[in-house]
């Protein structure tokens, strides 16, 4: 199936499934859409019909003996066992730090192994200190498809991180922030921010009188013990 490579349009994700079933060859054999960008797929819901032809599957977070699984499946590509590598302890700080996203628990597994002495086991003396200070940017830095937006991506955590409690009580007060400090417009800033929502990087909930504040946190704790 075609993918639609500019991300954040939604008339082009709509224009994507319209395409699909207006062809007579292609409509009839589709069986299911894997849509990442949910909320894309959400307000396609309801804007279309066609969406409602679907049974909804959400990925859920990975548990600890996925996540183990995960992770046994890749070192044995090198003829490595899991239980060589990382303690039971470390294992449980990774998933508690990424929250259980497949990616983000990947990427932080090969920064500790590529940080670890070769044939020392990492333990979680040594690991907590290497997540606390690279985690946020070890998935920036692999989630991020333009160089020139990493550092804008790291300011935008770093605001979070130097915030009370690593919580903004509103999104537009860091969007304002941000703008100050990039020069880049509020479209923009707004569009960096959810991707680092969508990266499982900041959680976005709704608050304040009447809800109507979008609350942001950071998921992982930069300061103090896990």
């Amino acid at each position: 199936m075609p993918a639609v490579k500019r991300k954040g349009s939604l008339r082009l994700f709509l224009r994507l499934i319209w395409d699909i079933f207006a062809d007579e060859g292609l409509g009839s054999r589709v069986h299911f859409i894997l849509a990442m960008n949910q909320p894309h797929y959400a307000r396609a819901y309801n804007i279309s019909e066609i969406m409602g032809k679907f049974r909804v599957i959400r990925f859920k977070p990975l548990t600890r003996e996925e996540l183990v699984g995960i992770i046994s499946a890749r070192l044995k590509l090198v003829k490595i066992e899991i239980i060589q590598v990382f303690d039971d302890e470390t294992i449980d700080l990774i998933l508690k730090y990424t929250c259980g996203i497949t990616r983000n628990a990947l990427t932080i597994c090969d920064t500790l192994y590529n940080t670890t002495p070769e044939g020392e086991k990492i333990t979680i003396g040594f690991a907590l200190p290497i997540i606390k200070s690279q985690y946020p940017n070890a998935v920036i830095e692999d989630r991020a498809t333009d160089a020139t937006l990493v550092p804008i991506y790291k300011g935008i955590i770093e605001a979070m991180q130097n915030a009370p409690d690593n919580m903004f009580d509103s999104k537009e007060l860091l969007i304002r922030q941000i703008c100050r400090v990039s020069g880049r417009g509020r479209c923009l800033i707004l569009e960096y921010i959810n991707d680092l929502i969508k990266w499982g990087l900041i959680e976005e909930k709704r608050g304040g009188m009447k809800r109507t504040n979008r609350i942001l946190t950071l998921t992982f704790k930069s300061e103090g013990s896990i």
